[in-house]
């Protein structure tokens, strides 16, 4: 089950107990030591968990994957060593000029693929000329980069607090904020979080800084703000999950 894609690399999905995986690759290889195999992302052992059938170009489990696992054949080409390197007065060989080329082909169709991973880095920004990036998956760690759609399940849980005459805000499901008349503490309660990670707070939509700006108070889930704010300004509280 699962397609076959012509560039560096083929991609099935396992299911009905099938063993046998076709090889179909741009250009070919030069070594069947190119040829790794995964599962799920996870690196196979020739021999062990597979073996390769040059002849009809062919890979083969010793044991079927499972269905809905992600089998990945692909080739990777060494990135550190010469396919051919060549020497002064020796004679050049149509052979050897093709393994050069193809050498440069594999690596190129490794970049356009995206199974360089961590070979491939940018040293400098990015521009997208204007352009969309698509397909972009949710953010996981940190430095993740987030997409629409993630925006909106942010901003789904902000409430704005707009008017400081008033004493209560509404912050989400019942839980709201009062400030006291100093205008420095606002008390969540009942206590909304006690988590200062996962407390936004904006002020005149500019982010603070916890543990700079704000902190958070855990015995009586307060927000304490270090300088205390001025009727004009507007308060974002935004309650959210760490990402």
């Amino acid at each position: 089950m699962g397609k076959n894609v012509l560039g560096s690399s083929n991609t099935y999905t396992g299911g009905s107990g099938i063993t046998v995986f076709s090889i179909n690759l741009a250009i070919g290889t030069i070594s069947v030591d190119q040829i790794k195999v995964y599962l799920d992302g996870s690196l196979q052992t020739n021999i062990v968990d597979y073996v390769i059938d040059v002849g009809i170009s062919t890979v083969t489990f010793v044991t079927a994957p499972s269905s809905g696992v992600i089998i990945d054949i692909r080739r990777e080409q060494d990135d550190n060593t010469l396919e051919t390197d060549y020497q002064d007065l020796q004679q050049i060989k149509e052979v050897d000029l093709d393994k050069a080329n193809k050498g440069l082909y594999y690596l190129i169709h490794e970049l356009f693929d995206g199974w360089i991973g961590n070979r491939f880095k940018l040293r400098a920004d990015l521009d997208a000329n204007n352009k969309k990036i698509v397909n972009l998956a949710p953010p996981i760690n940190g430095l993740d980069a987030v997409n629409y759609n993630t925006v909106l399940d942010i901003l789904a849980t902000k409430q704005v607090v707009t008017d400081l005459s008033d004493t209560t805000y509404v912050l989400l499901d019942g839980n709201h904020a009062t400030y006291t008349s100093d205008n420095i503490t606002y008390d969540m309660s009942p206590a909304l979080t006690t988590d200062i990670d996962s407390a936004l707070i904006y002020i005149q939509g500019v982010k603070q800084i916890a543990g700079i700006a704000y902190t958070i108070t855990a015995s009586s889930a307060d927000i304490v703000f270090t300088e205390a704010l001025s009727d004009e300004d507007q308060i974002e509280f935004y309650i959210t999950e760490v990402l």
